[in-house]
């Protein structure tokens, strides 16, 4: 879809999809037992799980489980594990489909913690996101019961890399 983004110095404000599908409180079975996570879409479906701490969370072996879980079939999911992180902040981990591995940094999965995080535990716009990268993204939203609208990521951007493709590259 289209994107809004603001662009100053090294930060970008994006406005996001606003959260879809929103299923609270799933539990679903594993063979690490039964989990209990949220599910919701926020531009790619997400299902996030509340974690006591990060550092100790089990992201690819239950990440790539789930991912694939039957529930998720066939498109699967993108797994975030979340802990509280102060008053209004979180840290989050995701293993992403697509990667089939752990990222350092998911717009989307941000949103989707920090929206599952005010659902269940009353946290309040904005939210920040620490992610395993180091970086801290910001979440705003205006909440209705359970929707939420004007969803906004804020966060750090820089150009990491410059690539010229040549005419060829375009020829199939």
């Amino acid at each position: 879809g289209i994107i809004s983004a603001h662009v100053a110095g090294t930060g970008v404000s994006i406005g996001m999809s606003e959260p879809a599908a929103i299923r609270p409180d799933m539990t679903i079975e594993t063979g690490h037992g039964t989990v209990q996570l949220h599910h919701l879409n926020t531009g790619v479906p997400h299902a996030v799980i509340f974690v006591p701490d990060t550092d100790g969370a089990p992201v690819v072996s239950l990440g790539r489980e789930i991912r694939n879980h039957d529930f998720f079939a066939p498109a699967g999911t993108n797994v975030n594990f979340v802990a509280k992180a102060g008053e209004n902040r979180i840290a989050v981990r995701t293993y992403e489909r697509g990667v089939e591995d752990e990222t350092l940094a998911c717009g989307t999965g941000a949103v989707a913690a920090a929206v599952a995080a005010a659902l269940r535990n009353g946290l309040e716009s904005p939210v920040e996101v620490l992610t395993r990268g180091g970086g801290t993204l910001v979440i705003s939203f205006d909440r209705d019961g359970g929707a939420f609208r004007n969803v906004r990521l804020e966060g750090d951007a820089r150009i990491v890399y410059r690539g010229t493709l040549q005419p060829d590259a375009w020829e199939w």
